[in-house]
């Protein structure tokens, strides 16, 4: 059997090719393709702060965050903040933010001599 001759056999395209994917970025090239996926961040104002964050929908919205609090239950207390919130069809945290809204109505006088006793020391 005869070994076959490639010797003939134009590769510079091939090499090129490996080439080109191999090398170095241009610094240039590069700059100007990250600044083109980039989108103009969007700023809020400190009513617009403000606003977001009494509705509690802060997702999405860069430097607007709530405060937040690790909290745990015993297995029937989570129960029924589970099946409560899904009777009114909301969140845990909705459900529970709505449920600490409802305290803070019915104790509104103690809370604020709370805080002005809290203030006075």
């Amino acid at each position: 059997m005869a070994k076959k001759d490639f010797s003939g056999v134009n590769t510079r395209s091939v090499y090129n090719q490996i080439a080109d994917a191999t090398a170095e970025p241009d610094q240039q090239e590069e700059q100007q393709a990250q600044e083109a996926q980039k989108k103009p961040r969007k700023t809020y104002t400190a009513d617009e702060k403000a606003r977001i964050m009494a509705e509690g929908r802060t997702q999405g919205c860069k430097d607007v965050k709530l405060k937040r609090i690790n909290m745990a239950f015993t297995p029937d207390v989570y129960d029924y903040i589970r099946t409560m919130a899904r009777v009114r069809g909301e969140s845990i945290s909705t459900f529970t933010r709505y449920i600490f809204i409802r305290s803070m109505d019915e104790n509104r006088e103690l809370y604020e001599q709370a805080k002005a006793f809290r203030d006075s020391l």
